[in-house]
């Protein structure tokens, strides 16, 4: 599903973030939006009506990565807007929420924390159906696994999951084949934002083929380096990597945190598209 299909069938209402650079980023691309850069026990404490019929979460998973091997000084920051998500429900009453975490969160060591949240949607009478996403089967260029979570309020039928667009073996599947590093970095316009290969930092490793994923991009940008292997990629090729269209703006600051933390819109579109289509057909509903 196209952002501009995206874009027609949702009008995003409230978004909130504690990062005033993401918050900043997110005013450029949604103007109409109310945008809240609050902690999410604040946000649920603002005294105006936030009702709405889809919500999507995305809690803090920095702790649940598989990547965080110690105890950090963020950790209780970042578990303990988990508390908030029940409250989070009463405010908006949403008819279908949506929620994306990193796989690390199915580890048996983090057992207790999936279980809580399972809870939270089940004390409230919602049902819920979770699955364990590869992004690359829905076009995303690049390797990442997520998990997903779609939840529907009581009475309200639960959306399926969309079925993936691509695959590794399209002779097989029938599907779009995977797009590969170079297929994505072709897009990009010449004159496009936060594109500037000559102000990347300049490397010297062995060229490597773009007929393959990429890693998956974290906030640092994961050590990957530009296919000729002479530098870095770009904030641009990296948005790109993610699944950011060029129309997409950042702000001047903290562009890669926010594109390594974003749900890659390519696959979040297509959960959400599968969401409206399921509330369409319910309500008998045609058009936007």
């Amino acid at each position: 599903m196209s952002r501009a299909a995206y874009d027609n069938q949702l009008h995003i209402q409230d978004a909130f973030d504690f990062d005033k650079n993401a918050c900043h980023s997110y005013g450029l691309n949604f103007s109409n939006a109310r945008i809240h850069c609050l902690w999410a026990h604040e946000f649920v404490n603002l005294p105006h009506d936030c009702k709405v019929d889809i919500a999507h979460l995305s809690p803090p998973c920095k702790f649940f990565s598989d990547a965080h091997t110690k105890a950090g000084k963020d950790d209780e920051m970042n578990t303990a807007s988990w508390t908030a998500l029940g409250e989070l429900l009463m405010k908006s009453k949403p008819q279908v929420v949506t929620l994306e975490q990193t796989y690390g969160i199915l580890r048996a060591r983090h057992e207790g924390y999936l279980n809580a949240l399972i809870q939270v949607f089940t004390s409230h009478g919602f049902s819920i159906r979770w699955h364990l996403l590869n992004c690359a089967d829905y076009g995303l260029p690049q390797m990442r696994l997520r998990l997903f979570m779609i939840a529907s309020c009581p009475g309200e039928p639960l959306p399926p999951f969309p079925p993936p667009t691509h695959s590794s073996s399209p002779a097989t599947t029938g599907l779009l084949p995977w797009t590969t590093i170079s297929t994505a970095l072709t897009t990009i316009p010449a004159n496009a934002s936060h594109h500037d290969p000559h102000l990347s930092t300049i490397r010297a490793v062995p060229p490597q083929s773009g007929d393959q994923l990429a890693r998956t991009i974290t906030c640092g940008g994961g050590g990957q380096v530009h296919l000729s292997g002479t530098r870095d990629y770009t904030n641009r090729e990296f948005a790109t990597l993610n699944g950011f269209g060029p129309e997409h703006e950042f702000g001047r600051k903290g562009a890669k945190k926010q594109i390594g933390n974003a749900v890659p819109p390519i696959v979040g579109a297509g959960v959400l598209g599968s969401v409206v289509d399921a509330l369409k057909k319910e309500h008998g509903i045609s058009g936007e």
